[in-house]
């Protein structure tokens, strides 16, 4: 099992309404002990599975204190519906093999804030 280090992140997507693919991800708060040499996956999560998935590449401020300071958007992907029964969408940061969301804040709108341990 891969294990990226870093807690703490919050992030925020923005999704077109034409193809519900990813326009940019804010970043609220972006934790600490991430490492660019090893930097975690960022997945959406709580959407229908989507087209063509995105890749999303983390900045993380390094060595400092390793708190991710802006998401890059390479590959917006496209799909990123919004599952019927599910009151947000999820973004996990992946630092296990496993993306452990924290809690959602928002509802689906131009955005869900997500926090992930």
């Amino acid at each position: 099992m891969r294990t990226t280090p870093g807690t703490g992140a919050i992030l925020l997507p923005f999704f077109d309404e034409d193809l519900y693919s990813v326009t940019k991800i804010e970043v609220i708060d972006g934790g600490t002990g991430y490492a660019s040499t090893d930097p975690p996956k960022i997945e959406i999560k709580e959407t229908a599975t989507p087209f063509v998935e995105g890749v999303f590449y983390p900045v993380i401020n390094h060595p400092s204190n390793g708190s991710i300071v802006s998401v890059v958007v390479v590959n917006p992907g496209s799909g990123y519906f919004p599952l019927k029964n599910t009151i947000g969408t999820k973004v996990g940061i992946a630092t296990t093999s496993l993306v452990e969301p924290q809690f959602v804040t928002k509802e689906y709108g131009a955005g869900i804030i997500i926090g992930v341990s």
